[in-house]
């Protein structure tokens, strides 16, 4: 019997942002490949997203079902009403309409059969979506967390409430998978605790980066970032090569 596995990420590669939540669909697709004959596994993802530009109704959507995760993309308009305090709302309306369609969508292509677990990455949103799924249908959970909103220097911007939700979500997850040990910290301060906690870091392809057949001398240091200076402090890690090539005049160092 295979499980199915529904997965609502957040943040995903889009028609807009081919990087955005790059790192998540590395995730689902190497859950993906996980399956065997033994074991068999249906994945499919559920993504919804407001549109960065015009659309030829109130929502779009695209649907890729070849290759190894069937994925449902939905975009919804960024200007509904002209209003801003409207329109907000209404955008969060049409982001949960979106899921509900593509929830009922991958049923159908599942001929009609429910996820026998929900994969919510990144809250709130999703994990909402996932907790109302386990009220209501009894589909229980998992909760992986990306986002640096939860650390202690972003936390104020969370707030309390959102605190709140963030720590029921975590409780009423069958697990947890943060992706880092800072992380996981973080969400413990908030009262966002899990008893099956595991720390998953980002996956990386081995075929493509592994240690070199030969050790050899490190000469300089690579960074991979995304160009988010309040997330990833880039300005920092270049003032700190600066000061340390005054000593190490040879150091390299590579940005990407």
């Amino acid at each position: 019997m295979k499980l199915r596995i529904l997965h609502l990420p957040k943040w995903y590669p889009s028609r807009y942002d081919d990087q955005d939540g790059d790192f998540v669909a590395r995730q689902i697709e190497a859950i993906a490949r996980v399956a065997t004959d033994e074991a068999p596994l249906q994945t499919a993802v559920v993504f919804a997203a407001v549109a960065r530009g015009p659309l030829p109704s109130l929502i779009d959507v695209e649907v890729k079902l070849s290759g190894l995760v069937p994925t449902w993309r939905y975009y919804y308009r960024a200007h509904i009403t002209g209003l801003a305090w409207l329109d907000k709302p209404l955008k969060l309306l049409l982001w949960l309409v979106c899921i509900c369609k593509g929830v009922r969508a991958v049923r159908q292509y599942w001929g009609g059969d429910k996820p026998d677990i929900v994969h919510a990455h990144i809250m709130l949103r999703t994990g909402v979506v996932a907790l109302w799924l386990k009220w209501w249908q009894r589909i229980p959970y998992l909760l992986t967390e990306h986002w640096t909103i939860f650390l202690p220097v972003n936390v104020w911007r969370l707030g309390w409430l959102r605190g709140r939700v963030a720590a029921l979500l975590m409780r009423q997850a069958a697990a947890f998978t943060p992706v880092s040990e800072d992380l996981c910290k973080a969400l413990a301060r908030l009262g966002a605790i899990n008893k099956r906690t595991i720390i998953i870091p980002n996956v990386v392809d081995t075929d493509l980066f592994h240690l070199p057949d030969e050790p050899t001398a490190r000469r300089g240091l690579l960074n991979v970032a995304a160009f988010n200076e309040q997330a990833k402090n880039l300005s920092g890690i270049l003032r700190t090569i600066a000061r340390l090539r005054t000593t190490h005049p040879a150091l390299g160092f590579t940005s990407g």
